[in-house]
């Protein structure tokens, strides 16, 4: 029987109610006199996802809730807000501890903290650790870590469900990788799965990932003004890049070799390109032969699922750990079986990310 875990969502509702409304009884101590609002920061809305400002104005289109239940709204924004303060503050003010006693590096957190130190000494003022680039930057860590991540790994399940070829061959190599765990009937640990090579592993992770990627595309303004493909682009544009169509999830477009920069005419083959049967889920397409048998090959082609520069994903390192961890784990354990057509369509709902619209499994213990 195929089940979803939307079947939950009531249950989960009613608890996350419950919860917060305790929670508020529990922090009212907490919360300043008066209750401050909640400030607006524009720079906030703007993340890897892309300008939020459309998302805003669609969300107060909306009827707003009105008595009891717009304050208890109201009430609840407020004490999740101060919540949030609580932990990031607490978080932060933990890290600078770490680092100032000459504890090692231990997360994302403290990459960040080392970094406005280094900073400050550089330019010869006092560290600030309680910015709101530093509070927003951390959230949006957390939020969209957890999305992200939740919504790459819905698209791969329905990937391995369809293509069971695939599915089988992935559990056979990670029997082989995990040789140890397999003998020992166990599943692998955390130890093994973040550092043992798996080559097929990964080109499943990539390939699932650039046909089905969690956001559809990245928006990047021009800091100044510049030429795309003989395209006039004035400073200040907002340029649009979608993470599917031609030259990823379709055969790309011929381009006028003259129009491009003399920088990527310099570099033509950086990059592979997906010509053959982009529209089709095949992760040999991430490998090449090696000296000891196939090599995941990162460059074989097109993938900005995590956009690229400076203002890349802050968390893809996170977010691959997080993926593999839970692709090794339900493929060690379970076998992912066949679901009524019905359900096995790709559809996509939007909305913060582009989820499955029915993501339904059938499960059976894997074979040992």
């Amino acid at each position: 029987m195929a089940f979803t875990f939307a079947e939950t969502t009531g249950a989960l509702t009613a608890a996350v109610v419950g919860a917060v409304s305790l929670l508020f009884l529990i922090y009212r101590w907490a919360l300043p006199k008066p209750l401050p609002g909640i400030p607006f920061n524009k720079d906030a809305a703007r993340s890897i996802l892309g300008d939020a400002e459309e998302l805003q104005r669609l969300q107060k289109q909306g009827k707003r809730p009105g008595g009891c239940r717009g304050v208890f709204d109201s009430t609840i924004s407020l004490v999740a807000y101060a919540i949030r303060q609580r932990m990031l503050e607490t978080q932060v003010s933990l890290a600078v501890k770490r680092l100032e006693g000459g504890q090692p590096i231990r997360s994302a957190l403290d990459y960040m903290i080392q970094r406005e130190m280094n900073a400050a000494k550089k330019a010869g003022r006092l560290p600030t650790f309680d910015s709101s680039q530093l509070r927003d930057e951390l959230y949006g860590y957390i939020n969209a870590g957890h999305e992200t991540t939740s919504t790459s790994f819905q698209w791969a399940i329905k990937h391995l469900t369809a293509h069971q070829d695939v599915q089988q061959k992935l559990r056979r190599a990670l029997r082989l990788a995990f040789a140890e765990s397999a003998a020992q009937s166990r599943q692998p640990s955390v130890f093994e799965i973040t550092k043992v090579d798996v080559p097929y592993l990964e080109a499943v992770m990539e390939e699932s990932l650039r046909l089905s990627g969690p956001i559809m595309g990245v928006v990047r303004q021009a800091q100044v003004e510049t030429t795309i493909l003989g395209h006039r682009v004035p400073k200040g544009t907002e340029v649009f890049m979608p993470l599917c169509g031609p030259g990823i999830t379709q055969a790309p477009i011929e381009v006028d070799e003259s129009l491009r920069s003399e920088t990527s005419r310099s570099r033509p083959n950086v990059r592979g390109s997906w010509e053959v049967s982009p529209e089709s889920f095949i992760p040999e397409r991430w490998l090449k032969p090696g000296p000891d048998g196939d090599e995941f090959d990162p460059q074989a082609g097109p993938f900005l699922s995590f956009s690229n520069g400076v203002r890349g994903c802050f968390g893809r390192r996170l977010a691959y750990i997080e993926f593999r961890i839970l692709m090794v784990l339900t493929i060690w354990n379970l076998e992912l079986c066949q679901v009524p057509e019905s359900l096995q369509t790709f559809d996509a709902v939007d909305s913060l990310m582009t989820k499955p619209a029915k993501c339904y499994i059938n499960v059976s213990e894997a074979e040992k």
